[in-house]
């Protein structure tokens, strides 16, 4: 016999966070709040990996440059300085921050 098991919303959930960096599931879990869990996983594994090999990062709507750095493991004030950010409080959606000087990679 096929059963085809469901899971309800919150086991999604919980399953997809689990495969994640543990740095990026408060983010995921708040994005899953407006997105389907399964394209919301596919967008932040996407972030890690820009951020992670090519140390960029396309910021999104209320975003704030602390959380960036603390998920990436970046000094907020070093992202500031490297992206000649005036006010470092005031971020565009859609424009994109360098998190580190040199590609580590």
């Amino acid at each position: 016999m096929n059963a085809v098991v469901e899971l309800d919303r919150e086991e999604q959930i919980e399953m997809l966070a689990a495969q994640l960096n543990p740095l990026d599931v408060p983010i995921f879990r708040t994005r899953c709040v407006y997105t389907p869990p399964a394209e919301c996983f596919s967008d932040v594994q996407y972030e890690r990996e820009l951020g992670d090999r090519y140390n960029i990062y396309h910021i999104k709507t209320n975003d704030k440059l602390v959380e960036i750095a603390q998920r990436f493991e970046v000094d907020a004030d070093r992202v500031a300085f490297i992206n000649n950010l005036f006010d470092p409080k005031v971020l565009y959606p859609g424009s994109c921050l360098r998190l580190r000087h040199r590609n580590l990679t």
